[in-house]
């Protein structure tokens, strides 16, 4: 069980607030030791819906969280099943650079903002 590169996220941005271990497990309902091993890399990750819980504690950003946990975030299954070109247009953008990527990216957000 490993929780990957999720865990020393959680902490570093738990700290960055200066929250306690115990603080930060009863804002988000997890117990404080199964906290400790998920920061630790020592427990599995919690399930996307409870990232979701987590960003909104921590200021984060979801995406990045569920993604750093292996997780899709809680949002996208139904994106994708409601819009089926979806799959293929993820497919084509893997192909692209980081940059082509990001300028795509700002595109759709400045065409978001007309």
């Amino acid at each position: 069980m490993n929780s990957g590169p999720l865990g020393p996220r959680l902490r570093s941005l738990r700290e960055a607030l200066g929250m306690s271990l115990r603080a930060f497990a009863g804002a988000i309902e997890l117990s404080p030791t199964y906290v400790s091993l998920v920061e630790r890399g020592k427990a599995e990750p919690p399930t996307a819906e409870r990232l979701e819980v987590i960003a909104r504690v921590l200021r984060a950003d979801c995406d990045e969280l569920c993604l750093l946990a292996g997780r899709l975030p809680p949002d996208l299954p139904a994106l994708i099943l409601a819009n089926p070109q979806l799959p293929g247009l993820i497919r084509k953008l893997a192909a692209f650079s980081t940059n082509h990527r990001a300028s795509v990216l700002r595109i759709i957000e400045r065409r978001g903002k007309s």
